[in-house]
């Protein structure tokens, strides 16, 4: 082979290496990070999926919300076949629980998808609540019938097959507006009063 061939041979081959990932599938789980978050409870996040370049993912717990936040530089053809995003605490007491949560997320690839979901006692026993967002905020009410100890929490999903591998969402939990007891005697005590009044005149 001539040295010109050769030359332009070994340049492509270099501009080769430097477009293509080490490896095409690296399956990456991440340190677990805790803190203090929603309904002032102890949770924990964790995420897996491929991630070619190894850059892994942005994970926050803290005041009512969970978030997470992945960043990839992409690669035509590859894409991000699939993140996991795992939020998780336990029940504080047995009994109904029943909250508010804000849902936003955004995946905007060739064929993606994404999809937040809540689970109990197991991630494989999970209900989606909402797909792409696209940044939007879609809110939900939810009861759950929880046993003291048991986990909980939430869960998202995403992938796509373009060459940019964008993943963001978030969770934002707030108690419901229950009416304690004390306040739900109160009440029965000002309604038991009224019935007396109309009693009286009539």
């Amino acid at each position: 082979m001539n040295r010109p061939l050769a030359q332009l041979f070994s340049t492509a081959a270099l501009g080769l290496a430097f477009m293509l990932p080490a490896s095409a599938a690296i399956v990456t789980t991440n340190t677990a990070v805790t803190g203090t978050g929603p309904l002032g409870q102890q949770w924990s996040a964790t995420w897996t999926g491929s991630d070619a370049y190894g850059m892994g993912s942005d994970l926050t717990v803290g005041g009512d919300k969970l978030s997470y936040d992945f960043q990839h530089p992409g690669h035509a053809g590859m894409g991000v076949p699939g993140q996991t995003y795992v939020f998780s605490t336990t029940a504080q007491k047995n009994g109904n629980l029943s909250i508010n949560v804000d849902l936003s997320s955004f995946a905007a690839w060739f064929q993606s998808y994404t999809t937040m979901s809540i689970w109990e006692g197991s991630t494989s026993n999970a209900t989606e609540l909402t797909g792409n967002t696209w940044g939007g905020v879609v809110s939900k009410t939810i009861d759950l019938d929880l046993t003291a100890g048991e986990a909980w929490g939430f869960m998202a999903t995403g992938g796509n097959y373009d060459g940019t591998g964008i993943l963001t969402g978030s969770f934002t939990v707030t108690a419901a507006d229950v009416p304690e007891p004390a306040s739900l005697a109160l009440l029965g005590l000002g309604a038991a009063g009224m019935l007396a009044r109309r009693r009286k005149k009539a």
